[in-house]
């Protein structure tokens, strides 16, 4: 028998499982993992027969509010050879000040070991296996085992007993304990190279030893080690993937560029790179799907970053030269043609294809990676064929196949011409899986940490809207209400998450996202991390995020005002406000046009939108081709002239709506109902829901984040509720800071002094201007190099444990290397939806690598400012 036991405080309603790799644990299945049952002293114990073999588990609990689940990599036991019982004493690993150390991060790079040993076997007749958690274990170093007895070397280190490396930062050792005596005291030291200790900064550690029947084994967990506390701190770059340059490139970085960005930051001294999603968004082909966070899958690599001359070599020499040819060309140009591009690699790729694919397909390696991704490679293959079909992405449009049945997709895989369509776009896969993971692997053989991006949403015209739609509010726009990125929100044109659906069945749908990314990313930041506690939801037939409302929400219904003081009126407060005196002042000379095009009056001086022109949608479809924005805007901000906005779930319940303050509307009230407005607003929006949205975040981010060993790292910028930070803190979810835009109430400007440790800090994002375009935009004027050399000094000297810059502001430092105009090196502009993503770094990697001055510039302030472990 396999007997699980752990020391756990629960509270009515809560039950301890173990979950697993084996079949009497669920197989991960959370839903069918084992029940354990309670004990007196607060023993949580389940048993299992005894079984030969290795396995892995963890211990979750579940409770009304949700699934809480065990830090860091599972614990992995192997049974071989033993035939007695089994007894595991365990201890809960959850989520604390040393949580973010046994991330991948920290376990497969920073101090990555060269090899981790098996699970601990023996041939002792009565096993006693002891194991400890000890994260920040540099590779020279190990960890012994030292107590009373002969066997733990009676407290002389120099015959302390090693213990072996296993997997998840833990040590384990077997003893025999027939030779210990009942009562065993010990400590467990840390060996420094070969010259020195460190003993742990604790009480002696006391265990008794139960009596053990011959073939018996009881593995004894203790937790963490107490070494004296260490916070580590890093440096590291931010750059897309699309923004790398090198002299053999095509026009864009690509995958295996990032192998030199690894040597650059490398010779610097940094120890992370964060890269922007690369997930597929060939939705058009146009330069539009340039836009990294419009993916049309979740699971595929974009195309666009694959190398063909890494795929193979083409045998036509004419074709050849002219691929070559435009090759050069586009490489040459300043920024991205992201069409030619795409068109290139699609012609060079296809090339290769048509002249090595049926061989390839043959390849134990291909037909490996096919059958582990089969579940999303078919729909995603079938999905770009017939894109090209039907010459969109919009499968409403696609007869027969809009509406997804996994027996067609079959039937296309085994039609001769459909199905090599197929196997060209997951022949493309394959080679895009085995590039990005050959830059993982060098990256980690470098020390270098590789950090992801996980857009918050899918594309309404995607693989997963069209193969798993019940997944997703189809009805509904995500977006984020109004900040520093944008004064009129944003609409990201993406469905919401239909969140009750995901938890029917564990959320399976992120679970295998995550785990999908973990395989080439070691930490992720997760985009708009508020969309896990509530979304900013914009009604389908609006544009505008400034017309949207939190989702969940509790809106206030007629009673819920009139109680608070506000005699709510549905035609004057949730219709647009329209009167004469507005319309000339926004309108001046064009006013009666504006009437006669887009009015009715059945009321002196007062005014509705016609039926035509009812939603900012229909409005947006009648400028559609027209060149007059200051009269588009207008329009759309008369159909935003309103105080409330109507739930479309909940008949008779309205959400205010946000910035409302700043509406005709708004003025038009009287000072009391100004008065009763503000409250309920400032209710609504501050403190109303932050028990609610807590709630919901505990249900799904607990599950989420302990899916894969990646670290964690929120986007957590913009419209903060009160409840986030407490969630943040209590799953160790590293926050962002950004020095112009604090959190702090009242305050401009950040003191990076101040930094939390558990977070990433950054002079700007792929959102914000550069440090150079900011400090333009503040004071009128370019920002010297040694004021960037101060913002920079106070980035890396700051207590977060990751300062990540973009690489622009890193080349900010040197007047040899900036560029002239700093606008040029902006990636992108959050308030124009349509933005063309195309920066790139204006010299190559390779002349970045003979910058030795700056370069070694660079080293010595991350060395300085102890950002580097190396």
């Amino acid at each position: 028998m396999i007997s699980f036991n752990i020391e756990y405080k629960t509270y009515f309603g809560q039950q301890l499982y173990v979950a697993g790799s084996i079949p009497e644990l669920g197989k991960w299945d959370y839903s069918r993992a084992l029940p354990m049952k309670y004990s007196e002293g607060g023993n949580w114990k389940a048993n299992i027969k005894t079984l030969q073999g290795t396995f892995s588990y963890k211990y979750i609990l579940k409770s009304p509010s949700g699934i809480l689940v065990e830090v860091g990599e599972p614990r992995t036991i192997s049974t071989i050879g033993r035939f007695g019982n089994i007894v595991l004493q365990d201890m809960w690993q959850g989520s604390s000040d040393h949580s973010a150390f046994l991330s991948a991060p920290f376990a497969n790079v920073f101090y990555r070991r060269k090899s981790l040993k098996s699970p601990v076997e023996s041939n002792f007749v009565k096993e006693l296996v002891i194991r400890v958690t000890a994260p920040l274990v540099q590779s020279e170093d190990s960890i012994s085992i030292c107590g009373e007895s002969d066997a733990l070397g009676n407290w002389n280190p120099l015959k302390a007993l090693p213990m072996r490396p296993v997997s998840g930062c833990r040590w384990e050792v077997a003893l025999d304990a027939s030779r210990l005596p009942e009562v065993v005291r010990f400590k467990f030291i840390k060996l420094i190279g070969e010259s020195a200790c460190i003993w742990e900064a604790c009480d002696n550690r006391v265990l008794e030893i139960p009596v053990l029947a011959k073939g018996g084994s009881i593995r004894y967990e203790c937790g963490v080690t107490t070494f004296p506390p260490r916070t580590p701190r890093f440096a590291g770059v931010a750059v897309p993937v699309f923004s790398l340059r090198s002299k053999e490139g095509y026009g864009i970085g690509d995958f295996s560029d990032i192998r030199k960005l690894v040597d650059w930051a490398t010779i610097t001294q940094q120890s992370i790179i964060q890269l922007l999603p690369i997930n597929d968004t060939w939705s058009t082909g146009t330069w539009t799907d340039s836009y990294p966070y419009s993916g049309i899958s979740i699971m595929a690599l974009h195309p666009i970053y694959i190398n063909p001359s890494l795929v193979g070599k083409v045998d036509d020499i004419a074709k050849l030269k002219k691929f070559e040819s435009e090759r050069r060309a586009l490489n040459a140009l300043e920024t991205l043609d992201y069409e030619r591009v795409l068109h290139l690699k699609d012609a060079w790729c296809r090339t290769l294809f048509e002249q090595n694919g049926d061989s390839f397909m043959e390849d134990p390696g291909f037909q490996e990676f096919f059958e582990g991704n089969r579940e999303w490679l078919l729909p995603y293959a079938a999905f770009c064929v017939l894109r090209d079909k039907y010459d969109t992405a919009d499968f409403s449009r696609w007869e027969k196949y809009s509406i997804y049945d996994r027996k067609k997709v079959d039937t296309l895989w085994k039609n001769v011409r459909s199905g090599r369509e197929m196997r060209y776009y997951v022949y493309l896969q394959h080679h895009l899986h085995l590039q990005m993971l050959d830059a993982r692997d060098y990256a980690h053989s470098r020390g270098i940490a590789i950090k992801g991006d996980i857009p918050i949403g899918i594309t309404p015209q995607s693989v997963e809207a069209w193969s798993e739609p019940h997944y997703f509010n189809m009805d509904a726009q995500a977006g984020a209400p109004p900040d520093d990125f944008s004064v009129k929100g944003q609409n990201w044109g993406f469905p919401t998450y239909n969140w009750a659906r995901m938890a029917e069945d564990g959320y399976s749908w992120w679970k295998r996202r995550f785990t999908k990314m973990a395989e080439y990313f070691d930490a992720y930041r997760i985009d708009h991390v508020l969309g896990f506690f509530r979304i900013w939801q914009v009604p389908s037939n609006q544009v505008l995020g400034l017309m949207g409302h939190f989702n969940p929400a509790m809106p206030y219904s007629y009673e819920d005002m009139i109680s608070r003081g506000f005699d709510f009126r549905y035609d004057r407060h949730a219709t647009p406000f329209i009167r004469y005196y507005m319309l000339r002042e926004m309108f001046g000379d064009r006013c009666q046009m504006v009437q006669e095009t887009f009015l009715d009056s059945n009321e002196l001086d007062v005014f509705t939108l016609k039926p035509e022109f009812s939603n900012q949608k229909l409005i947006e479809a009648w400028f559609e081709g027209k060149e007059d924005n200051e009269l588009k805007d207008g329009i759309m901000a008369l159909a935003g002239e309103v105080l409330f906005v109507e739930d479309p779930h909940n008949f008779g319940c309205f959400h205010p709506r946000i910035s409302a303050q700043y509406t005709y509307s708004y003025q038009a009230l009287s000072e009391e109902e100004k008065s009763a407005f503000n409250r309920l607003y400032d209710e609504f929006f501050y403190t109303r829901h932050n028990s609610f949205w807590q709630e919901a975040a505990m249900r799904r981010l607990p599950q989420l984040i302990t899916a894969t060993n990646m670290l964690t790292c929120a986007e957590d910028l913009g419209m903060i509720p009160a409840c986030v930070p407490p969630v943040l803190e209590q799953l160790k979810i590293l926050t962002l800071e950004i020095q112009r835009m604090p959190k702090e109430v009242g305050v401009n400007l950040g003191n990076p002094a101040y930094y939390p440790y558990l977070s990433v800090c950054a002079t700007g994002t792929h959102d914000t201007s550069t440090l150079r375009g900011w400090w333009l935009e503040r004071y009128g004027e370019d920002c010297p190099s040694h004021h960037c050399e101060d913002i920079v000094d106070s980035h890396l000297n700051s207590p977060a444990m990751l300062a990540i810059l973009p690489l622009q502001d890193w080349f900010s430092l040197d007047d040899s290397l900036r560029v002239e105009d700093p606008e040029s090196e902006r990636i992108n502009i959050p308030s124009n939806p349509k933005h063309y993503w195309r920066y790139r770094m204006h010299l190559t990697l390779e002349d970045l690598f003979d910058k030795t001055q700056f370069n070694s510039h660079i080293a010595h302030k991350v060395i300085l400012s102890g950002r580097s472990e190396r």
